[in-house]
């Protein structure tokens, strides 16, 4: 049985309320984090792990590989009245959000966002995006490469990267998951969206 530990619960930017879990190993973050969701009414529950033993992509058989505690790996679950339509737009807000996070960290790269759900630095994966609608919430799933050395990373049809190879330095997982909240939640609660 994996153990989920609530860590506090707060008020965003924007005044929402929103609740902190981590667990330090889960299979994935996206169904736990949608469970706690529903039990926390009106409330964006983000759920962080330090390792996923079967993390998923958006088509079926792609899987998020990542060694414990190398990456940020992690589901915001908003209350889709928190999050204001078009719901359609969540997953391109979800990648400009995790886009304006790795700039931040490697700021002198080439960051650009491949949709609908991968963050490249130099043409190479260091973010996956996994956005699905809910009865009541928005779930958004990322998964970022942050300290694993480039050849650690097994790719499929791309060819991944890291913060870590691509800055040549370690990186903190938990500041850079409370930067990656600040920004996501600026761009699915904002209300300065365009349609």
């Amino acid at each position: 049985m994996d153990c989920i530990y609530e860590q506090g619960r707060t008020r965003t930017e924007a005044g929402m309320p929103a609740a902190y879990y981590y667990a330090e190993v889960l299979d994935s973050t996206m169904e736990p984090a949608y469970l706690l969701a529903q039990i926390s009414e009106n409330t964006i529950c983000i759920l962080r792990t330090g390792h996923q033993r079967a993390g998923r992509g958006r088509k079926p058989g792609r899987t998020w590989q990542a060694l414990p505690g190398e990456n940020l790996l992690s589901t915001w679950a908003v209350p889709k009245a928190l999050a204001p339509p078009p719901l359609h737009a969540v997953p391109l807000r979800a990648g400009l959000a995790a886009a304006r996070a790795v700039e931040q960290c490697v700021p002198d790269a080439p960051v650009r966002l491949k949709w609908p759900n991968d963050v490249l630095i130099s043409g190479k994966k260091v973010c996956g995006i996994l956005c699905e609608s809910k009865q009541t919430h928005v779930l958004i799933g990322i998964g970022l490469n942050v300290n694993r050395a480039a050849e650690e990373i097994s790719g499929g049809n791309f060819f991944p990267t890291s913060l870590a190879a691509e800055a040549g330095r370690r990186f903190e997982v938990s500041p850079l998951h409370q930067a990656m909240t600040r920004l996501l939640l600026e761009e699915i609660t904002g209300e300065n969206w365009r349609e």
